[in-house]
């Protein structure tokens, strides 16, 4: 139906500008629309060219708009974190902020405290320090409700439980999420609110391992029913986007019930998935639960081979802070030195840094 409505828009908007009706409507179906039936990668053209139409035409804000999902994109589809596809961005960032002239609207500030939030994601998980004069999360969150932006703050709230769950502070994710209230209606209809009710499931079902209280733990456990019950109903609408992290929360349910076989199959699934989608930090992390399963169960060698994986695939991924949190988590068996490949220097850490500052 896309098709004929394009046609339509391009038709009607000739007087208004063609390039600022298709800038807005890439963003709008592949925003809304298109994660639900397609690889969140294959955004990423439509949306580098919703950028330039919107630069072409002077809609900085359209232009604005797709930039920031493009640097969304890149994140939660697994894309490396010092690769091609956030240096380009950092380049047409730079670009979008150095817009001389009264149309430059100073940069639409929704957009721009958008992507700080993924800039301060990224150097977090890269161990790149934020410096004084940059706002940290608590800072964006407040000028989010200063301009009352409740999608900006859903955002935020689900950046951060993201970097929680990928460095293992589970209990301080379940604080955050049962603080961040109901954001679904903030996130309503993009990807951001899938990934928010994956989160809100997994951490659910630790949750119920860690609450000394009975009841809690009920709580938590009906919280990661109705969620996991979701994601299902999304993965037999064929979303190709949310398998591996079915196969992840199955993995885990079934290891909080002590079934073994069915865990491991569950695991092995969610990390072949993730690795044939392309998402490199899903697959690292259902390594890494993976192992704290078999470490549950005693079994040390498979405990080791899936922490192993998990070093191997944060390293590629380029989340040089994670990965020295699990080298440091090793037996005493290894030595650090020998693990000094999976820490790597890249220069795009400084440059990462550097040219956002810009």
């Amino acid at each position: 139906w896309t098709a004929p409505l394009l046609d339509t828009l391009l038709r009607k908007g000739h007087h208004l500008c063609v390039e600022c009706v298709e800038s807005r409507f890439i963003y709008a179906v592949e925003g809304l629309i298109y994660h639900w039936s397609k690889p969140l990668r294959d955004s990423l053209e439509p949306l580098h060219e919703g950028n330039l139409l919107g630069m072409k035409c002077g809609d900085i804000e359209s232009a604005g708009f797709n930039l920031e999902l493009y640097l969304a994109r890149t994140y939660y589809s697994g894309c490396q974190l010092g690769g091609s596809a956030v240096t380009e961005f950092i380049d047409k960032h730079i670009e979008y902020q150095n817009i001389d002239g009264d149309d430059s609207q100073q940069v639409h500030i929704t957009s721009e405290l958008h992507i700080e939030n993924y800039f301060l994601a990224l150097k977090k998980l890269r161990g790149v320090e934020v410096q004084e004069d940059e706002r940290d999360f608590d800072g964006i969150l407040a000028v989010a409700k200063e301009i009352g932006n409740q999608s900006l703050h859903g955002n935020i709230y689900l950046i951060r439980l993201d970097l929680k769950v990928f460095f293992g502070e589970w209990e301080e994710a379940a604080e955050m999420l049962h603080s961040a209230g109901n954001v679904q209606d903030a996130l309503f209809a993009k990807y951001s609110g899938v990934r928010w009710t994956i989160l809100e499931a997994l951490i659910s079902i630790k949750a119920t391992r860690f609450s000394k209280k009975i009841l809690t733990s009920l709580k938590w456990r009906r919280r990661a029913y109705k969620a996991v019950r979701t994601v299902r109903g999304w993965a037999r609408k064929k979303n190709p986007n949310v398998v591996h992290s079915l196969h992840l929360l199955e993995a885990e349910l079934a290891s909080v019930q002590g079934r073994r076989r069915k865990a491991e199959s569950h695991y092995r699934d969610a990390i072949d998935t993730a690795w044939k989608n392309g998402f490199l930090q899903d697959q690292a992390l259902s390594n890494e639960l993976a192992s704290l399963h078999f470490e549950g169960i005693g079994d040390a060698a498979q405990k080791s081979a899936h922490w192993e994986s998990a070093i191997r695939c944060y390293s590629e991924w380029g989340a040089t802070a994670k990965v020295e949190q699990l080298v440091a988590k090793l037996d005493g068996s290894y030595q650090l030195e020998s693990w000094s490949q999976y820490i790597p220097y890249d220069s795009n850490d400084d440059e990462v840094h550097q040219r956002s500052q810009t």
